[in-house]
């Protein structure tokens, strides 16, 4: 059908019909200039007849003139006038009237074509006796032109259309079907297939076969780029395929951030990582403030990698309650990298890994570290530790920092008379009452190693209380202890030495060297005492 339609419409049928209009054309303005040069030689021949007219009657109607014969006068005027192309003749006499006749009433002579003749003297050829005035009847002179301008046009207007006629043959034959054949040819082509156009053999070397040529190379040139398409399609589906199963199978949640926080998209590890579930979905709008405990950390870390323009990371804790038997928290380590802005839209790309044993085996080497495996209490890295968080302040003019050392007094006889077990037994329950004596968080209970322990208590100076509290640790200590498979109680004692910051000292080294010597003072004053490195201090009287 929509070949049919173009056929209609080919070159050839709009060739001929072009030729025809062109032709009718050329013989319109044939028949005009025709016309004209017929009228101007219907003219011509007219005046040329009228003048073999007038010169055969020339000497009688100046006989008729010079004698003043008027009935001769009108036989030559109504010989005149009986010629089909004259429409009017007056003869004009020197002396007497003039003789008028024409072909019909109508005729104006006045108008159109006049011929006008001398008539001279039958003797003397210098003596004018009158004239005559012939005019041209102009309906036979243009029945005359027309007729001339017919005989002309004719064969011209027959040539110029047969001259189309044949020119739309040519052109039909030569072009038109030509063309349409190879339309047909090539609307039969099958998409992606490698069949090519047949040659015409009468066009092999003209432009319809170089237009065959070109076609099927581009029809070849085709077909290995489809051919090369599928390929490529097949080997990116291919890998579309693996890196779907290698995200959905990843043990790290990789999603996609727009800088507002919205969820562009994520893989099922996201959804697992942060709902516990291996199966649901994830709101975009709310994804940062519902699925992590602290979203202002998050955003934090978003605004810095949109900032510097390069990948930045973090520890951070999710929101969502814990798996029954799983962990209390959970722990995932995100890294964030800016991706280059599409349309305007800047995206962030995340991946997001379970770091929950990371951290709890972090947690535990750290208590370890710097936690006492016996009673559980710091120890001195972890008492150091905590002396470096609080100095600054002390240093800084803030509230001054002080620390309890103590050694217990009678703990050697208890380990030599008992055993290890029942030693160790002690300093548990030492450090058991000791953490029962602090009263706020910030305080601190160490043991240094063997029978010394040391407290610290931030924002307490050397005022009377800290006295007191000192000589509770002292009483606390002195009650008795129960032993393991032992039926009598342990008794022992402490001496406790006190130190301030900045009073004291300037360094955690100091302070804890000043608390030192006021315990040493306190052993060799008697024991049992507390004291500071100027000497030991009496019990408070309360």
């Amino acid at each position: 059908m929509r070949l049919g339609r173009h056929t209609r419409r080919s070159l050839g049928r709009r060739f001929t019909w072009i030729a025809a209009l062109v032709a009718l054309a050329v013989a319109t303005l044939t028949v005009g200039v025709s016309d004209r040069v017929a009228y101007r030689m219907a003219e011509q021949d007219a005046r040329h007849t009228l003048a073999g007219l007038v010169e055969a009657v020339r000497n009688t109607a100046a006989v008729g003139a010079y004698a003043g014969d008027q009935v001769l006068l009108g036989e030559v005027a109504n010989g005149l006038v009986s010629h089909p192309m004259v429409g009017a003749v007056r003869i004009e006499v020197a002396q007497g009237a003039a003789v008028e006749r024409r072909r019909e009433s109508r005729f104006d002579p006045t108008t159109g074509t006049q011929v006008s003749y001398a008539l001279d003297s039958p003797f003397d050829r210098t003596e004018r006796v009158g004239q005559i005035r012939v005019a041209v009847d102009t309906d036979a002179l243009s029945a005359l032109a027309r007729k001339q301008a017919l005989m002309l046009t004719v064969p011209m207007l027959a040539q110029v259309l047969l001259l189309a006629v044949v020119l739309g043959v040519v052109a039909a034959r030569l072009l038109s079907r030509p063309m349409a054949g190879l339309a047909r040819d090539l609307a039969q082509l099958q998409p992606g297939s490698t069949e090519l156009l047949p040659m015409p053999p009468a066009h092999r070397d003209d432009e319809i076969g170089l237009l065959v040529r070109h076609t099927n190379d581009l029809l070849q040139a085709n077909a290995t780029a489809l051919g090369r398409e599928r390929q490529l399609r097949a080997e990116v589906s291919a890998i579309e395929g693996q890196l779907r199963r290698l995200l959905e199978a990843s043990s790290a949640g990789i999603f996609l951030l727009d800088a507002a926080g919205r969820l562009v998209q994520g893989n099922p590890t996201l959804v697992r990582l942060c709902t516990g579930h291996a199966t649901g979905t994830l709101a975009a709008e709310g994804f940062v403030d519902e699925h992590f405990a602290q979203p202002a950390a998050l955003r934090a870390l978003m605004d810095r990698a949109l900032a510097q323009r390069h990948s930045v990371s973090a520890d951070l804790l999710l929101r969502h309650a814990p798996a029954e038997g799983g962990p209390a928290e959970r722990w995932v380590h995100v890294l964030l990298s800016p991706l280059p802005a599409a349309g305007g839209e800047e995206l962030l790309e995340g991946v997001m890994y379970d770091v929950t044993q990371r951290r709890a085996e972090e947690a535990r080497a750290r208590h370890q570290a710097e936690h006492d495996p016996l009673t559980g209490l710091r120890n001195r890295a972890g008492l150091l530790a905590e002396l470096d968080r609080h100095l600054p302040v002390a240093l800084a003019g803030g509230p001054a920092l002080s620390l309890l050392y103590l050694d217990l007094d009678g703990f050697k006889a208890v380990n030599d008379r008992h055993g290890h077990d029942a030693g160790d037994a002690v300093l548990r329950e030492v450090a058991t009452r000791l953490l029962g004596l602090l009263r706020r968080g910030g305080d601190t209970v160490a043991r240094l190693g063997g029978d010394e322990f040391v407290v610290l208590l931030p924002a307490m100076g050397q005022e009377p209380w800290l006295t007191r509290f000192a000589w509770r640790v002292v009483d606390a200590l002195s009650e008795p202890i129960a032993l393991p498979g032992v039926a009598e109680p342990a008794r022992i004692g402490a001496s406790v030495g006190i130190a301030s910051l900045p009073r004291d000292a300037t360094d955690r080294d100091g302070l804890l060297r000043q608390a030192d010597q006021a315990m040493y003072q306190v052993k060799r004053a008697g024991k049992q005492g507390v004291g500071t490195a100027d000497g030991p201090l009496p019990r408070p009287l309360d």
